[in-house]
């Protein structure tokens, strides 16, 4: 049995662990913007219906799935690139990565002009709205680059700053439209798509700054990063087919107010899920220079094993503290929403579970296995919507529950595959 000493020594080890300090900055940045936009949504809700959160939740909806397709979703291989290529190829790649972007916007605005209309009457959203959901996909891509590029290099004061003045002006734009203004949602919208144009453009400002353009005229290059991006699509997809389609189930068999509650459930779980990315942000990074070293294999493995248990560690008692919190303040701070506390408490499980994977995806990621994760991830999300859709009509809490056992079977096939892939290569 470990004595007082000895369990000190080993907190005090963890605290200098360079993957728990940076981890620890990322998630303080997290908290930060996360916690502006807890504020607001705390302020909002004295003026958003449940019945409005519902049509913002939506609008969300869509913006999340053009992201899947503005860019084709290679915006990811930035940090894949960084580690493995030269700084010369970097540019190339990165350059490539924008071009994509830029001509995918521009093929969907020109499908979007042509079937507005009809897209309006699926999607539930007005034509002004899907517009502006693109203008902020598109932007948002080049926002996420500019912060990825701050990443890889561990420069965490700008990645801070930028970060963090989003969220602040974001925060006042939306409070001024949405209470000063009486814009209702579309006040925050509005807030939202202002936020990411501006930061959009101070980023390419900054890409020029640093001469990252590189234009190549390999259609190899074009093909690799295409051929990396594409299967990511559906693996993101996968949490939309789950979130999204979900929200469009419970509007047609419940109401538009139990999409609003079972959103802000959603959103409350992910505090635990963006306290995951946080950490990933800087886990990926080290995970991507451990695997490229020169260490031997064997001091490979130990490292990467002990970074895992650690984190786990750590989520496991996150999670329990947002829960504790989550169900005591809730009904306290925002009483009209107390009626999810208790979807929020099952859901919980599954935001944990989505940290549990963020740890084991990275080796997919690096060792060009995205189509492998794709498989998992989309044939998941399709059991998720089946079993949604023939069982959220009888109860939220089946749809809680659904979360759970589908996120159960991702990170025990991503698990398999990421100790496959590592018996493969670090052999």
């Amino acid at each position: 049995m470990l004595s007082a000493r000895s369990l000190f020594q080993r907190f005090i080890a963890l605290l200098r662990n360079k993957t728990v300090k940076n981890g620890g900055i990322f998630a303080v940045f997290s908290f930060f913007n996360r916690g502006i936009s807890f504020i607001l949504l705390t302020i909002l809700a004295r003026y958003i219906s449940p019945a409005d959160y519902g049509e913002l939740s939506l609008f969300n909806t869509l913006v999340t799935l053009l992201g899947f397709f503005v860019g084709l979703s290679t915006a990811g291989y930035l940090s894949v690139s960084f580690f493995r290529e030269t700084k010369e190829k970097f540019k190339e790649d990165f350059t490539v990565i924008c071009l994509i972007t830029v001509t995918v916007t521009l093929v969907i605005l020109f499908l979007f002009f042509i079937s507005d209309q009809w897209l309006s009457g699926i999607l539930k959203v007005s034509v002004k709205f899907i517009f502006l959901g693109l203008l902020i996909s598109f932007a948002n891509v080049f926002v996420g680059l500019n912060l990825d590029y701050f990443r890889v290099q561990e420069k965490l004061t700008w990645y801070g700053i930028l970060s963090c003045s989003f969220a602040l002006l974001n925060f006042g734009l939306a409070l001024y439209l949405v209470v000063a203004r009486n814009m209702n949602w579309h006040g925050q919208v509005y807030a939202l798509a202002g936020c990411n144009v501006l930061f959009a453009l101070i980023a390419v400002f900054f890409f020029v700054r640093n001469k990252l353009f590189s234009f190549s005229k390999s259609w190899a290059t074009y093909k690799k990063i295409i051929i990396w991006g594409f299967p990511i699509i559906p693996h993101l997809a996968s949490g939309w087919v789950k979130q999204g389609l979900d929200r469009y189930i419970i509007e047609g068999t419940h109401t538009m107010d139990d999409v609003g509650l079972f959103s802000f459930a959603l959103t409350l779980v992910s505090i635990i899920i963006m306290i995951g990315q946080a950490f990933n942000q800087t886990n990926s990074v080290n995970l991507y220079q451990t695997l490229s070293s020169s260490d031997t294999n064997e001091n490979k493995l130990t490292s990467l094993h002990r970074k895992e248990k650690y984190l786990s560690l750590l989520y496991l008692v996150t999670v329990i503290a947002v829960m504790v919190g989550g169900s005591i303040f809730i009904p306290i701070i925002m009483p009209k929403y107390a009626v999810c506390v208790p979807y929020f408490l099952v859901l919980s499980i599954y935001g944990f579970l989505q940290c549990i994977y963020f740890l084991y995806c990275n080796y997919l990621f690096y060792f060009d296995n995205t189509k492998q994760l794709m498989f998992i991830t989309f044939g998941s999300s399709i059991i998720h919507f089946l079993l949604s859709f023939w069982l959220t009509r009888y109860s939220l809490y089946y749809t809680c529950l659904i979360y759970v056992f589908s996120m159960m079977i991702v990170v025990f096939l991503v698990y398999k595959q990421s100790k496959k892939l590592l018996k493969e290569n670090l052999s």
